[in-house]
Order: structure tokens, then sequence, then C-alpha cells
């Protein structure tokens, strides 16, 4: 019987975490509909020849800073969303150090109605649980956000002030408190591991030996200031049955203290960034302020640490930490520049080229990029999926592609600071699919600020508690 088909896939090859084949992917009204080799679905309104090509559940990046509201001279939803589009990502995952910050209900509703006019890609929403959230937690929660961030800090960034009202701990006995409320609410609980008087005390020292050098940045944030605050969060979190995600995690350390964790039974998931596993502290000497991040980036063996942990299991999901920010913020002593890199559209190409050096199977590359992402984020399997019934969210990439990074064909506002410029790799993404939306075609984006939609854990109620991540 003839059903309408408003895109049809055909040829391509269809990645999972645990198989490959070829079949064609119909989409109808948003959704898959049907996978096979279908005939008498030819006549869609629009076809796409994947012969020769790869079908990824579409990426999701759960760990962006579009700075919107806020900070348009940085990044806002609709460049941010252009770039996910040009890279391949089909949905984000907003961080709420905007201005303001995510901690009221109102907040989570604004923001939302403002981004969902400018998007290109789905997206969804993190609440702030900080010292100064305390008592609001639930509420943002049902407002509907995706997650929760803390911030292990005693203070914000100076100047920076206005960006983490409601996201930090202003002292360290919150984070039983913080905790307590976000495990209530049933919602994934991220936090950035970084012990705050450990770092500060290597600042003052290196400040006061007149360091100003790249290096300085990089061993003024020790392996051991992550390792510290993972395994405190962890224990916290394990008391008041939280769901712990590492943000960003940078150390062979840290890995060493998630495998431990997670042998014992205790539910903790945990991210890394391409930058961590292609990137290592020698860069800082030639890329300057441009490859400050934090955490920073570490020796080798923390390199090759992350990459076992990624392909063992005990790391679970890649993201990019997209952190935009202008040229005047960036180009400031090493002390006073303010950090992040904006690779987000690099990721996938990075990524897919770690696939031909053989450093991670295409396979574990899905299952990192999306469907883990989607599972820990309790989207699964709305998102992250390429079956019947999910979201029409596709990724194609073409493993053949030879390009080199260029910052010229970025999408972001903060182009002129990739630290991959000039890079050369293998694989690209050709296509990104948003719910049958073709965003992104042949390197060029196509699709329009408002096709985006705001996804919310309501739309996919009880996925999330299903989760294999979050089972005791």
């Amino acid at each position: 019987m003839h059903r309408p088909v408003d895109l049809l896939i055909k040829s391509g090859t269809i990645v999972t975490p645990t198989d490959m084949f070829s079949a064609d992917v119909a989409v109808a009204d948003g959704k898959i509909v049907a996978i096979g080799k279908e005939t008498h679905l030819q006549g869609a309104d629009q076809l796409i020849n994947a012969e020769g090509k790869f079908l990824l559940p579409g990426v999701i990046d759960t760990h962006v800073h579009f700075r919107d509201p806020g900070f348009p001279q940085r990044e806002d939803f609709e460049s941010g969303s252009r770039a996910a589009a040009s890279g391949g990502i089909t949905m984000v995952v907003d961080m709420p150090n905007s201005v303001p910050t995510v901690v009221e209900p109102g907040t989570v509703k604004m923001k939302a109605e403002t981004c969902e006019k400018k998007s290109l890609v789905d997206f969804g929403l993190y609440g702030g649980a900080g010292t100064h959230s305390l008592g609001k937690i639930k509420a943002v929660a049902d407002a509907g956000v995706l997650a929760f961030k803390t911030l292990l800090a005693n203070y914000p960034t100076p100047g920076r002030e206005p960006e983490f009202i409601g996201l930090h701990l202003e002292k360290d006995e919150s984070l039983i408190d913080v905790s307590k409320e976000v495990a209530e609410t049933g919602v994934v609980h991220v936090f950035h591991a970084e012990t705050d008087f450990l770092i500060r005390h290597e600042v003052e020292r290196l400040k006061s030996m007149g360091r100003t050098d790249p290096l300085a940045h990089v061993e003024s944030r020790p392996a051991y200031a992550e390792v510290d605050a993972i395994s405190r969060i962890v224990m916290v979190g394990r008391e008041y049955n939280d769901k712990v995600h590492i943000a960003h995690m940078s150390s062979e350390g840290g890995t060493d203290v998630i495998r431990a964790t997670k042998s014992q039974g205790t539910r903790v998931t945990a991210e890394t960034c391409a930058h961590y596993l292609l990137m290592t502290r020698k860069y800082m000497e030639t890329l300057g302020t441009r490859a400050k991040i934090q955490p920073p980036l570490r020796d080798p063996s923390d390199q090759a640490a992350l990459w076992q942990g990624l392909n063992d299991g005990t790391i679970d999901s890649i993201c990019s930490d997209h952190s935009p920010f202008t040229e005047e913020e960036k180009n400031r002593d090493i002390w006073q520049a303010l950090p992040g890199a904006p690779d987000m559209e690099n990721m996938v190409p990075l990524m897919l080229n770690s696939v031909k050096e053989g450093r991670i199977s295409l396979n574990r590359l899905a299952e990192v990029s999306s469907v883990n992402p989607a599972k820990i984020f309790g989207i699964y399997p709305r998102k992250g999926a390429i079956q019947v019934g999910s979201d029409a969210d596709i990724t194609i990439v073409d493993l053949k592609a030879k390009k080199e990074i260029s910052s010229d064909a970025m999408e972001t506002k903060a182009r002129k600071h990739t630290i991959f410029e000039g890079w050369k790799v293998i694989g690209w993404p050709v296509f990104t699919v948003v719910r049958g939306n073709v965003v992104m075609r042949d390197g060029h984006v196509v699709g329009k600020p408002g096709s985006g939609r705001w996804i919310t854990l309501s739309e996919t109620a009880g996925q999330q508690g299903q989760s294999p991540f979050w089972k005791r």
C-alpha cells in the first residue's frame, strides 16, 4: 500500500552501535516511517541518494554555550545552530550561563521562546543548580530543562558574575543540598568537576613567580583538582541517588575514578571532548590563549587514558564544549583571557578522521555521539536512533572526503579562534537532517531560523528512567 513520504534516503549504510547495513529510510511528518528496500516509496517529495555514504543517528552535542540571550557579540542561537548544522549536529543542549542565567522557571520559557525563533536544529536547555538556586530547582525542572549544571567553584570568574548567578557552589557543603534537590527531580545532574581551592592555590603560586606563559594555565589547573572533584561528586551523588554526569573529563586520574565507581555499581556517566582526545599541552606553546580551555589540555598519558576509556565504555559520550568569545576576550594575557574554544562544527570531521586512523570504530562513534547522549539525557528513542517511530534526525557522512579545516568556512561568530585551523581530515558530514528537514546539504547550510524545536522530557515521558545508565 502506498504511503505519503516527505523524504526518502536511498542506498545508504545505516550505522548502529552493533551493526551496519544498507537500507532506504522513509520519512513522513518528521518521523521515520520505514526502513528497508521500500520500492513502493519512490514517490517521495524529496530524495537523497546516499550510495557510498553512512547514516549515523543524528549527532547530539550535549554541551554547548550559545550565549543567547546576553552576549550576541560572542554567539547567538542562529549563528550557533548554523554551526551545528554545518558540522552534522542535529541537536544541541545549551548551558545555563546566559544573561539572565537559567535559574528561574520563567527564564526557561523566555529562553526557549527566544531560541526557538532562531534555531536551525533541535535543542534542549540546562538549568543552573548552585547555592543560590536552592528552593527553585524543582520548579525549573518542571519548566522543561533536560539537565542541571553545577560548577564546583566558590566564586564566579571575575568580571563574569552575571553569567554565573545561581550556577556555582558558594560553599563546599552546598554540594549536599544541591545534589539532594536535583535528585528529587529525576533529571540528570551535570558537573564541572574541578576543586576550586586547589586551583586558587596554584594560580597564586604561579603568579607570585611572575609566570605569564601559556603553560602556566595548564599548571594552574592540575589533574588532581579534577580527580578530587569527581571523587566528591560521585560520593555525594551515590548517597542521594543523584544521576551524576561528569562534564568534559580531561584526565587519566578522572577516568580511573569513573571506571572504579562504575565497577561498584554507582550510576554515573562521563563525557570528554575532541580537543582532549586530539591535543596535548604542547599546543599551548603555539596556540597560546586560543587553546586556553578549562579543564586545560593535558599530557599524552591523559590523552591515551581518555581514548582507552572511550573505547572500553568508561567514558560514555563526546561533546564539543563549544565556547565562543570575542577577539578582544581571547587576546588577553594568559590569566585574563577567557577560557574556551569554538569548535563544535569540527567535532564530527575530527572524530571521523579518528575512525580512519583506527582510534575508534564507526559503530562506537555512533554510540558515543548520538545513542548514549540521548539515553543519558532521557530523550531516547525519540532521538539517538534510526528506527521506525523515531524523529528523522540523521547525520550522513562521507568517509572518503578529504578536507582541510578552515576558519573561513566555519559558521560560528568565533571562527577566528578555532584551535584546529589547517588540520587535514578524512571524513566529513555531507547532510544534516533534522526531523526530516535537510538543514545542511553538501557542506552548505540550507535550513532556516525557526525550523528547530525545543525538546523537553515531557515529550518523551518515561524514557529516561528506562536508560541502562540510570539503573542501579
